[in-house]
């Protein structure tokens, strides 16, 4: 998945993750970890060149999608407990044409729509990816295998980005100043 991965974040400048799923329902809320956890190791560990953001939408997706467009992403990743025929806490990447147009999740809307908005609205690359649950009962804990799944995917994230910034090299900022009647510029970085 990290090639892959990396493939789809390619120029990346700012990326928005975007977590469904309702912390309240287990293993439902692998989104809402993931994106808290990754928000937290990239305040200790930031990047030079890419700005990130994320978004816990929990139950309702659609109601961060005014605020995904104002970030102005370049790219976003949206990841949600999902059905995916793997072991539990195990994680891939969703092709478009794997979401299906109807709704059978905890969501108002079906995933394809907020997917298919946000790309169409902000121009920006959309990627999903599902981490298989086990537990969906209201009211139980994270699986334990889906917190590891969670933690596996926060580094991979976290590499990934930190691959694609040091393959992005970071524009200069131009300072200029008077002297002597004449602009001089010089590039800080």
């Amino acid at each position: 998945m990290k090639t892959s991965l990396k493939s789809r974040l390619e120029g990346c400048e700012r990326l928005a993750l975007l977590g469904i799923g309702s912390e309240l329902c287990a293993d439902d809320g692998a989104g809402i970890l993931l994106v808290r956890s990754l928000r937290s190791l990239i305040c200790r560990q930031p990047f030079n060149s890419i700005a990130f953001e994320g978004f816990e939408g929990g139950n309702a997706p659609e109601n961060a999608t005014g605020f995904i467009a104002a970030f102005k992403p370049t790219h976003i990743v949206l990841v949600d407990a999902a059905e995916i025929g793997a072991a539990v806490g195990e994680f891939r990447e969703i092709l478009p044409h794997e979401i299906p147009d109807t709704c059978f999740s905890t969501h108002t809307l079906p995933l394809k729509i907020i997917v298919d908005y946000l790309g169409r609205v902000t121009g920006a690359i959309v990627s999903v990816i599902g981490i298989q649950p086990a537990n969906l009962d209201f009211g139980n804990s994270p699986t334990p295998e889906v917190r590891k799944g969670v933690r596996r995917l926060m580094r991979l994230l976290h590499t990934v980005m930190g691959e694609c910034d040091r393959a992005t090299p970071r524009k200069p900022v131009l300072e200029s100043a008077t002297f002597d009647g004449e602009t001089l510029s010089h590039g800080q970085g």
